[in-house]
C-alpha cells in the first residue's frame, strides 16, 4: 500500500467513527475538488470505511464513486484498469481470496462495468464463489442483526 496521506478534516473523520451526511460535503470537495483523485485520496477512504462504525446511507454511492474514479479513469489510458491498480484494488477489498463487505463488493462489480478492459485477477476475484458466499452469509447475518433474530440461518 501507498503512503496513507489525510488532510486535516478527513483524519478528524477517522477519529470520529462515523460519516454523516453533512460530511460528505467536505470529503466531495477534498477527493474531487481539484479534479483528481490519487491513490493516497482513495485510501484514505478505505482508511475511512474501516474505520467509521456508523456511516450514512449516501457513504457507499460516494466511496464507489470517488474510488471508480480513480481506478479506471485517472489512470492512462482511461477507462481501463491497469495490472497494477486491480492488484492494489485486490490488496485493498479482499482478505484471503474473499471480498470483505457489500460496499467492497460493489465498488468492484462497478469497477468492472466501468472499465473497457480489465486483468484477469480482479475478474476471478469477482466471480469467485467464496467471495461470494462471504457476501451472502455476511448479508444474513447483518438481516439478522437487524431484525434482532438470530435463529434463522440463511447460506
Amino acid at each position: 500500500m501507498g503512503e496513507l496521506i489525510m488532510s486535516a478534516p478527513v483524519a478528524g473523520l477517522t477519529s470520529k467513527g462515523s460519516i454523516a451526511v453533512e460530511d460528505l460535503a467536505m470529503l466531495r470537495h477534498e477527493v474531487f475538488g481539484d479534479g483528481v483523485v490519487t491513490r493516497g485520496e482513495a485510501e484514505a477512504l478505505f482508511a475511512l470505511d474501516a474505520t467509521a462504525k456508523d456511516k450514512c446511507q449516501e457513504w457507499p454511492p460516494f466511496f464507489i464513486e470517488a474510488v471508480t474514479d480513480y481506478i479506471v479513469h485517472q489512470e492512462k489510458p482511461s477507462g481501463y484498469i491497469s495490472r497494477d491498480n486491480a492488484d492494489w484494488l485486490i490488496r485493498m477489498i479482499s482478505r484471503n481470496g474473499m471480498v470483505d463487505s457489500r460496499t467492497e463488493l460493489e465498488l468492484l462489480i462497478h469497477v468492472l462495468e466501468e472499465a473497457r478492459s480489465s486483468p484477469g485477477p480482479a475478474l476471478r476475484l469477482c466471480a469467485g464463489a467464496g467471495g461470494a458466499c462471504r457476501y451472502r452469509r455476511q448479508r444474513a447475518a447483518d438481516a439478522r442483526r437487524r431484525n434482532g433474530s438470530r435463529t434463522d440461518r440463511q447460506g
